[in-house]
């Protein structure tokens, strides 16, 4: 088994190069390469190098990083890689958002011995597709509308360094909502037509979108074969920031307003009506877009998880794709 280590040193806000590499030097037990990457991105061109050495061998890759780092080296892999490739995960990120899944027992991934010792679990994602081409693999989340304008304001903020992210994204909120217009969209899911006028469309695969959301938290789980979609209807302002709360603590459920759509699918489809490109908002990268699709591809990633540590949600292998909340007035 080749065991590869990638490194982000400026993810979060301490560099823990120097840690890892201590916690490796105590251990006799396993062969490994370290890579730290130098710019921003660069996990994924030294995933694709690695994989493309050691393409008929097993091999683990450990993340050591943030969200980011995590979800660019998993966007890196090719159908090929997924049957000799296990990933793992040292938390090094300000929000490590992958491993809320895990709930409580997250903070099991903090130790790095742990991680090493770990066992493969199998877990979905989601095959990214933009304007017909396949872009990329994507493991948390994709949205248009309003997520999309709250992650192009946190971007344009996020160099003065000093705001918190759940503070940077609540502002992104306030300035974003008042300005977002519904849309005309063309939507399919699983072959049923969704089309209508929207300023929401959140297709998730996790527990949490970002920082401090848990747009859909109740019996969602990365392992089920299905993604989680919400679609919001235009709603008077007042309503916007009490779905926001929902959007954040994973109430929307409860709340089952008649201007949301919450629903569990296979396959997404989603493009303008008008023709108009949009602002795709993929694992906080955003893409400019004429046409996405989102499709979940079930049980495929090997996901290294750590002894005694448990998914916070347990699988309902009986879930269908069914409105988890009514669909109320088009």
């Amino acid at each position: 088994m080749v065991n590869v280590f990638i490194v982000n040193p400026v993810a979060g806000t301490i560099d823990r190069t120097e840690i890892i590499q201590r916690e490796l030097g105590y251990r006799s037990d396993i062969q490994y390469i370290l890579f730290n990457t130098e710019e921003a991105g660069q996990e994924r061109s030294l995933v694709k190098r690695i994989l493309d050495i050691f393409d008929d061998e097993p091999v683990r890759v450990f993340i050591c990083g943030g969200s980011g780092t995590l979800s660019n080296s998993i966007d890196a892999m090719e159908e090929q890689d997924f049957d000799h490739v296990e990933i793992g995960y040292y938390p090094c990120g300000t929000t490590n958002d992958f491993l809320k899944n895990f709930g409580k027992d997250r903070v099991l991934f903090e130790d790095i011995n742990r991680v090493i010792e770990g066992e493969p679990y199998y877990i979905d994602f989601m095959r990214c597709t933009i304007n017909g081409d396949r872009s990329g693999n994507e493991l948390l989340f994709s949205s248009v509308g309003i997520p999309a304008k709250i992650e192009e304001f946190a971007s344009g903020i996020k160099p003065i360094g000093v705001i918190s992210p759940g503070i940077l994204y609540t502002l992104g909120a306030v300035f974003s909502i008042p300005f977002s217009a519904p849309v005309n969209y063309e939507i399919d899911v699983d072959g049923v037509d969704y089309s209508g006028s929207y300023t929401v469309i959140y297709t998730g695969n996790s527990v949490c979108l970002g920082g401090g959301y848990f747009p859909i938290k109740k019996g969602i789980d990365c392992r089920d074969g299905y993604a989680n979609i919400m679609l919001l209807k235009k709603t008077p302002m007042h309503k916007y920031f009490k779905y926001l709360f929902g959007f954040m603590h994973g109430t929307l459920p409860e709340t089952n307003p008649d201007d949301i759509v919450l629903l569990r699918g296979k396959k997404v489809s989603v493009r303008r009506t008008d023709g108009k490109p949009m602002v795709l908002n993929s694992d906080g990268e955003l893409y400019k877009a004429d046409s996405y699709e989102m499709e979940i591809v079930p049980k495929k990633l090997k996901f290294i998880v750590p002894k005694n540590c448990s998914f916070e949600t347990d699988i309902d292998e009986t879930i269908k794709h069914e409105h988890l909340c009514k669909k109320g007035k088009r």
